[in-house]
């Protein structure tokens, strides 16, 4: 179940970058899709880690570009607010399969094995780490390290989720743009900022945030061929 839910949201991310880079250039979605693929697959080869991690982390920043749309354009934040908390319940398919999606991209179990990676990465960086089952007494403060790691990778990562859903409601909803089904569409929530850049930023965030997945999808796969 873990292989085949990895596997589709490999395919997933693939998709969306193709289709962001398609945005900007036009062309063949499916050359772009196949291009990032091989080319994530050799810059995990061949960059180091050390690196490669360095420079994702900072492209994911790029994503602060929703908190700032929610800033400028009118935001009901008593509403926004209320509903947060208090929301409205539906049986509709769209609201069901919405919920559904929010909640497994949250709490996904792939989440556990992403972290486990980079921690097993990280470690074989660093030499003045050991394997915690050789080094029982860093325990406690390695735990510390990873638990605040995660609470704030975690809670970055939702906040950016709830600005996006604020921002996207703020511009298209406010609109009436409510069926979105195509990334031009999507992109046009960050207009009130980026202007004449809205495809060009909408496609850098969904690059480099794919990038940064399809990294911790791939990485033990790759380390276990490098190994062999």
């Amino acid at each position: 179940m873990l292989l085949a839910a990895n596997i589709i949201n490999l395919g997933a991310d693939l998709g969306a970058m193709g289709a962001a880079l398609q945005l900007l250039v036009g062309g063949p979605i499916g050359l772009y899709v196949v291009s990032f693929a091989v080319g994530s697959a050799l810059l995990e080869v061949f960059v180091s880690y050390e690196r490669y991690v360095a420079i994702l982390k900072w492209t994911s920043f790029v994503l602060l570009a929703y908190v700032a749309v929610a800033l400028v354009v009118h935001v009901p934040w008593g509403t926004v607010l209320y509903r947060t908390f208090v929301p409205n319940f539906s049986m509709s398919s769209d609201y069901v399969v919405t919920v559904v999606a929010v909640l497994g991209t949250t709490i996904t179990p792939y989440c556990f094995f992403w972290q486990s990676s980079q921690e097993a990465q990280e470690e074989r960086l660093d030499p003045s780490t050991h394997a915690l089952i050789a080094a029982p007494r860093e325990a406690p403060a390695q735990i510390s390290r990873m638990r605040l790691d995660t609470y704030v990778g975690m809670g970055y990562s939702n906040i950016i989720a709830l600005f996006i859903i604020v921002s996207t409601a703020a511009t298209l909803n406010a609109h009436g743009v409510t069926d979105i089904q195509t990334s031009a569409q999507a992109a046009e929530a960050l207009r009130p900022i980026a202007g004449v850049l809205t495809f060009a930023l909408f496609a850098f965030g969904i690059i480099a945030s794919g990038c940064s997945r399809c990294l911790y999808w791939q990485v033990p796969a790759l380390t276990r061929l490098a190994r062999r």
